[in-house]
Order: structure tokens, then C-alpha cells, then sequence
């Protein structure tokens, strides 16, 4: 397997991680209409408009 360094950049992954877990928590507990749009919307094209390149896949 290789580094996770390979995968993306720290600054990415901190962003990446902090931003969805923020939209998660303000759809969960704060029952945000709009960040549970977030989470059902494009993912992928939100995160790559803030220069973080992700590839969503499928829990199923």
C-alpha cells in the first residue's frame, strides 16, 4: 500500500475532514436543511472547487 502522503496533501486532508464533519454534525444535530443538501449534492465538485481532490465511493 502506499503512503498516505502519496494520497493527498496534510493541508487537504485536514480540510477535507474538518469540512465534512462540520456539514455532518450541523445536519445531525443542529437539523440543518442546508448542509444536508451539502451531503446529498455533489461532493466531489464542492470539494474541487476549494482545490481538494476527492473521489467519492459508494457505502454499498
Amino acid at each position: 500500500m502506499r503512503p498516505i502522503t502519496e494520497f493527498c496533501s496534510g493541508e487537504q486532508a485536514h480540510l477535507f475532514v474538518r469540512g465534512l464533519t462540520l456539514c455532518h454534525m450541523d445536519a445531525t444535530l443542529r437539523q440543518h436543511a442546508e448542509a444536508q443538501r451539502f451531503l446529498d449534492g455533489d461532493i466531489e465538485a464542492e470539494l474541487a472547487a476549494r482545490g481538494v481532490e476527492v473521489t467519492v465511493g459508494s457505502s454499498g
